[in-house]
């Protein structure tokens, strides 16, 4: 259910733009797969008709495969992807560009849209507003329990005064 809600999130950006279409189309028929390491996460994107699925199976090899740490794949959508990704081979390069490219520029309205969803639909990520109120509440405990620790220790002392 996630994969094609994520699935819908890619292709609704794709459609957003011309370059991303462009790419999509390019690649028309091709595999990739994307290994999490350290996780038991595999994700198999495949171009088809301007438009890209998202599996977490596929029977065959896939053309080609990108796999590193969550931290190290996060570090794929800085500005220096391109060369840490030719480091590792030309073919894997060509093929990834693309997805890097249309990626680097869709990756705010990804962002946002996956954010969204999170917050909103499946309420699993309380929103800027909800966290702010939380924060603010808890604040507002702490000088409250504070206040009143202090005033204990005002009656304590004015007790004690008073049993001499």
């Amino acid at each position: 259910m996630l994969l094609e809600r994520l699935e819908a999130v890619l292709n609704r950006n794709v459609a957003e733009s011309r370059r991303a279409q462009a790419l999509a189309r390019q690649l028309d028929g091709r595999v990739m797969s994307l290994t999490v390491e350290g996780t038991p996460l595999a994700f198999y994107f495949r171009a088809e008709g301007g438009r890209l699925s998202l599996a977490s199976s596929h029977a065959g090899p896939a053309d080609a495969s990108l796999s590193g740490t969550p931290i190290a794949l996060l570090a794929l959508a800085g500005p220096g992807a391109e060369g840490a990704l030719r480091g590792g081979g030309r073919q894997v390069a060509n093929i990834a560009r693309g997805f890097l490219d249309w990626g680097r520029k869709a990756s705010g309205s990804l962002t946002t849209n996956v954010v969204e969803f999170l917050q909103e639909e499946g309420r699993d990520v309380p929103t800027r507003v909800e966290a702010e109120e939380f924060l603010e509440g808890v604040d507002r405990l702490r000088d409250d329990a504070d206040r009143l620790e202090a005033r204990l220790a005002r009656l304590e002392a004015t007790g004690r005064a008073t049993t001499k």
